[in-house]
């Protein structure tokens, strides 16, 4: 949500999803800690998978360990997986690089598949303006 800090009311809220699911209204996982705002205004945030307990076993689906970028008005910019989600789950909320170039999170244990060679520095890397990831 973005609150209105004078009147404290919604100005805009955002729903996370999975691309893959869009039916799931839970697909998009919980997000971890707080948001980071970057200098131009992007707001940033990661998502952890988490079971709906309130569900009977044969209806939950899993949700999804990602990261988004959500633009002033509350529009999605990107997200990384643009779909899926990330091998493991995001631990921390997102830093950014001093130049703003680039976000960090870290994942509880890095996957193999998202950076390969580097498995062992335990943290994914993405360009703030597309959402791409550097390895």
């Amino acid at each position: 949500y973005a609150i209105d800090p004078q009147k404290g009311k919604v100005v805009w809220k955002f729903v996370t999803h999975d691309p893959v699911r869009p039916d799931d209204p839970e697909g998009g996982g919980a997000i971890v800690g707080g948001p980071l705002v970057t200098g131009e205004g992007l707001v940033i945030f990661g998502t952890v998978a988490t079971p709906a307990k309130h569900r009977p076993p044969e209806q939950v689906r899993a949700q999804t360990n990602a990261l988004y970028a959500v633009n002033r008005g509350g529009k999605l910019v990107w997200r990384y997986p643009p779909t899926g989600t990330l091998g493991n789950p995001l631990v921390a909320p997102p830093a950014v690089s001093p130049d703003g170039s680039r976000v960090y999170a870290i994942t509880a244990l890095m996957d193999e598949r998202e950076c390969g060679r580097h498995a062992a520095t335990r943290y994914v890397r993405c360009d703030t303006i597309a959402g791409s990831i550097r390895c």
